[in-house]
């Protein structure tokens, strides 16, 4: 979970930088929400936050980095078409990993 989380944080910069500079606009409620939702993976994954029912919190977070990362390939599809295999191999792995868990 520690790979996922610093690998979808990485994936989300790279995904907005391309998107601000090759568009000249970029998507800020996606950076945050996924960032969000990254950090709060990577707290899990780090033990940084205390719950009474973890269980259902890594879960919840999973099935929402999921949603947010499927949204992310969308943005990245409309990237320039040189970079698209590279980002859905990236994809394909977050998604891969976010349902080992």
């Amino acid at each position: 979970m520690l790979t996922l989380s610093i690998v979808s944080i990485l994936f989300t910069f790279s995904v907005y930088a391309l998107q601000l500079f090759q568009k000249g606009d970029a998507y800020i409620g996606w950076l945050l929400f996924s960032i969000l939702t990254s950090a709060t993976l990577l707290s899990l994954t780090l033990n940084l936050l205390v719950s009474i029912n973890r269980k259902i919190m890594v879960n919840t977070v999973l099935v929402t980095h999921a949603l947010v990362y499927v949204y992310g390939w969308g943005i990245a599809s409309a990237l320039d078409f040189t970079l698209f295999p590279l980002f859905s191999l990236i994809m394909a792995a977050i998604q891969k990993m976010s349902t080992l868990w």
